[in-house]
Order: structure tokens, then C-alpha cells, then sequence
């Protein structure tokens, strides 16, 4: 009974599983082992890692078996990663990805793709509940060469409204990778404003802006007057006084909501502020309209 409840804490602390080593260190032997996994009272979910046959499968529980599988430094990265990560559009993949810095025999293992790199430094690591991923930062990098620019963007403005993630971390590592990754990483980080972007809705509208002609916003800016707080604005004009929003498909339903809205509107007005708001479906299905009012605000 002894061997059991060792062996049930330690798969407690890792979303029902163990691995070969730690049944051994719990004090089974081969042949009652054998009995256990003949029962189907513990399952092997990948090579020297076993689940219990009590618990469900899950995303993360199959990420951490990969982990467990490759190595102790191992970690969940790029797509994998990103959905654990909560970045935008990323979902749970039948494949899960791991990076890590040493030789590994399951590279060509089904449902699994091993990363081996040279490159990691020691702020990589990261933890999403009991499963060790790469860090926000990291994650970026290692998608910039697998992923499109649609998804990279996501990925990017997720990172930022999460604030998982600043655009000075970027900067500075962002000389670490090469070839296509890095083309398309500049790309999405020089396309951003001061401040950075947190929806592709606003990174939309920064390209309309810039067709009509006009300087780049200052985007995400907390607006006050003296201490008082007046509102956080989607972007601002400074040399034009101007705020524009860009709202999505929210909507103020009730009267508290309407109410608070107003007072905003009208603490910007007073203190000498131009404000305007475009909705999604004008930026995405009316994008002339939109360009030609900004033009007109010149």
C-alpha cells in the first residue's frame, strides 16, 4: 500500500501521471508493474510515461507526458505553447511541440515534434499551471518561423493585451533568430505604434490610418487629468487632440454601462480632446469610408 499512495501523490502533482523511473523509486517491481498496466489501472501515454486509468486525457496532461518523455529540461513551445499561453487563435493541435537544449531519440515519434536548440537562455522557462512551456517571449520567436504573418500578429497582440509580454523583450531578442523568421517578426513588430496593438481590429485600422496619410497613433494610452483618472483610449492623436476608438461587437446594454460610456465621452471633450470611434464592420467591410473620413481630419 505504500508503493501505492507514493506512486498517486506524485501523479497528483503531475496531472495523473508518473514516469518509469518514479514507479521504481515508489518501490514496484517489474513483474507487479506489468500486473497494473495488464489492468489497465495505469496506461503508457508515451514512451516511459504512464497515466492512471482514473484520470481523462487533456490537452496539458498530453504536453506534460511529452515533456516527461523527452527529458527533464523539456519544454512545451511554438504552437503548443501558445494555446497553453492563451494567445489568440491558437488551438489544442494533435501534435504537441517540445524544445529542448539536449539529444533526443523520439524527434520522429506520431503526435509529437522535438525542438532542439542552443539558443535558450535562462528567462525561456516558464510555468502554465503544473506544465513547463517556453516563455512568452520565446514562444513568439520559435513561431515567427513556423507561422504565417496573420498568426504571428495574433500572437504578438495577445501577448501584449495579456501583458505576458512587452514590446522592449522583442527588441532586444528578436536579433537571435534569422532568415524568414526574422523578416516576418520585423515586419509585425515595426508595423506596431507607440504603445503596441492588442487586436487585429486595431492593426487594421493602423494600416487605414497610414493610408490616409496620417502620423502613427500612440495606441493602449491611460488619459488623466491631474491624478484623476479619465479613461484608457484605443489610440491618440497628440498633434491633433484627437482619440479614435475601435470597438468590436461589445455593446453598452445596460444603463450603468451607457451611462459610464457618456461620462468618459464627455470628461475627453472637456478637457480639450476630439474623439471619434469607428466599429469593426466599418473597418473590415467599409475600409474607404473609414480611410477617407481620417483623410478629411488632417
Amino acid at each position: 500500500m505504500h508503493a501505492h499512495l507514493a506512486l498517486a501523490k506524485q501523479a497528483v502533482r503531475q496531472h495523473g501521471l508518473v514516469t518509469i523511473d518514479q514507479v521504481r523509486s515508489a518501490g514496484f517491481g517489474r513483474s507487479s508493474w506489468q500486473r497494473l498496466t495488464t489492468s489497465g489501472a495505469w496506461v503508457e501515454v508515451a514512451p516511459r510515461v504512464y497515466r492512471s486509468g482514473a484520470v481523462a486525457v487533456f490537452f496539458a496532461q498530453r504536453c506534460l507526458a511529452a515533456c516527461l518523455s523527452v527529458g527533464p529540461d523539456a519544454m512545451v513551445s511554438h504552437r503548443s505553447s501558445a494555446h497553453l499561453l492563451k494567445f489568440d487563435n491558437f488551438g489544442e493541435d494533435e501534435i504537441v511541440h517540445v524544445t529542448t537544449d539536449r539529444d533526443s531519440r523520439l524527434a520522429k515519434r506520431s503526435g509529437l515534434i522535438v525542438h532542439r536548440t542552443t539558443t535558450l537562455i535562462k528567462g525561456d522557462r516558464a510555468w502554465v499551471g503544473k506544465v513547463p512551456v517556453t516563455a512568452p517571449v520565446r514562444t513568439i520567436l520559435d513561431l515567427a518561423v513556423i507561422c504565417t504573418e496573420h498568426e504571428l500578429e495574433d500572437a504578438v497582440d495577445s501577448a501584449l493585451r495579456n501583458r505576458s509580454l512587452a514590446i522592449e523583450q522583442l527588441e532586444r531578442r528578436r536579433a537571435a533568430i534569422r532568415g524568414r523568421g526574422a523578416v516576418l517578426l520585423d515586419r509585425v513588430v515595426d508595423g506596431l505604434p507607440n504603445g503596441g496593438l492588442h487586436t487585429r481590429l486595431e492593426r487594421e485600422f493602423v494600416l487605414l490610418s497610414r493610408a490616409a496619410g496620417l502620423s502613427d497613433p500612440t495606441g493602449q494610452v491611460v488619459l488623466r487629468a491631474g491624478s484623476t483618472f479619465l479613461a484608457r483610449v484605443d489610440f491618440i492623436y497628440p498633434t491633433m487632440n484627437l482619440i479614435v476608438e475601435v470597438s468590436g461587437h461589445r455593446t453598452h446594454s445596460t444603463r450603468h454601462d451607457l451611462a459610464a460610456n457618456a461620462k468618459r465621452h464627455r470628461g475627453l471633450v472637456a478637457n480639450g480632446l476630439r474623439w471619434i470611434e469607428f466599429t469593426s464592420d466599418e473597418v473590415f467591410l467599409q475600409p474607404h469610408q473609414v480611410r477617407d473620413e481620417l483623410r478629411s481630419l488632417r
